[in-house]
């Protein structure tokens, strides 16, 4: 396996001690039996593409940015059966993109890739007003694509110098059996969203997000998948859709008020749940199956519930504790719902 970066969540790029500047010296005492690729690059406008086209295992390939408005592009694609490539991009600045592609040629047999994105806008870009020296960054797009099994994809947005790690964009998409992928967000009007599609086993996805207006998206075709969002904040909103699988899991938490929980299941054995913590919060759970969960927790006052259930043998339960409004609806037979307020 290629190595694991070891920059820190608020690293500053500029101090010889950090790991982000670690990292750059001890890459160099690593050895690979294939492709290995490294671009720095420090200011403004820059461009680094990484295209590793290769038949070993272990191809590397590392891009730091340090400025405003640069792009990095990384693609990595076996031309034989291969396993164990690591892309890592990591930018420091605002208005940033950054994309990993990990694929195979035809038929070939790839797997045990990781890509990992880690943007820190240090608000140097514009100026918030009204609030002393704290800055707001804005608009850095990370996205990873893979293509395989057993994978792992990781972005990190976050902020650097007290500034807010604003307006950015992040998404995954994997297709494959036994991945894994993972957003977290720090900051306002962020985006993230997670697509996994393949053969139908063992995906996991997990989005995290602190801030307002936040919107994240996470979408999983198959069997035996996990998908979880957690929110801390007001206004925002999250989606979980779970296409033909059963024992599938699907987990949305949402702290604060104004916030929106929606959850679409298709398959058997399948379990929703939605926790909200705060006021004026609304969440919604479809089920279309055997043997399916539901579940809808809040607490607070004037939040709004709706459960609706298709199939045999399924399970609503909807707790509220303040002046709330709930809905339950089940079509079939055998079908249970309790509602506590």
């Amino acid at each position: 396996d290629g190595p694991t970066p070891s920059m820190g969540r608020h690293a500053d790029p500029m101090h010889p001690d950090d790991p982000f500047i670690r990292r750059v010296k001890d890459r160099e005492k690593t050895e690979h039996d294939s492709a290995n690729a490294w671009v720095d690059q420090i200011g403004k406008l820059n461009k680094a593409d990484i295209d590793q086209r290769h038949t070993g295992n272990g191809a590397v390939a590392d891009v730091i940015q340090i400025g405003d408005r640069n792009k990095a592009e990384v693609d990595q694609d076996s031309n034989g059966q291969s396993r164990g490539d690591y892309a890592v991009i990591t930018t420091v600045g605002d208005e940033n993109g950054a994309r990993i592609r990990q694929n195979n040629t035809g038929n070939n047999f790839s797997d045990d890739n990781q890509a990992d994105i880690q943007q820190g806008n240090d608000g140097s870009g514009a100026q918030f007003p009204g609030s002393g020296n704290t800055s707001e960054a804005y608009r850095s797009v990370a996205s990873i694509d893979q293509d395989g099994e057993d994978h792992r994809a990781d972005i990190n947005q976050y902020e650097t110098n007290g500034s807010f790690a604003s307006y950015n964009e992040a998404a995954i998409k994997q297709r494959g059996d036994n991945a894994n992928a993972r957003i977290d967000q720090d900051g306002d009007y962020n985006d993230a969203s997670i697509y996994q599609t393949g053969l139908g086993l063992a995906l996991e996805a997990s989005s995290y997000q602190e801030g307002d207006f936040n919107d994240s998206r996470i979408t999983q075709e198959g069997e035996a998948h996990d998908a979880k969002v957690s929110q801390v904040g007001d206004y925002n909103a999250a989606e979980i859709v779970q296409l033909g699988g059963f024992d599938n899991d699907a987990s949305i938490m949402q702290e604060g008020d104004w916030n929106s929980g929606v959850t679409i299941q298709y398959g058997s054995f399948n379990d929703a749940e939605t926790v909200q913590d705060g006021d004026y919060n609304s969440a919604s759970i479809l089920q279309d199956g055997v043997d399916n969960s539901g579940t809808i927790l809040q607490d607070n006052d004037h939040n709004k519930a709706s459960l609706e259930q298709l199939g045999i043998g399924n399970l609503a339960f909807i707790s509220q504790s303040g002046n709330d409004f709930a809905n339950v609806q089940q079509h079939g037979f055998s079908n249970s719902a309790l509602v506590r307020q």
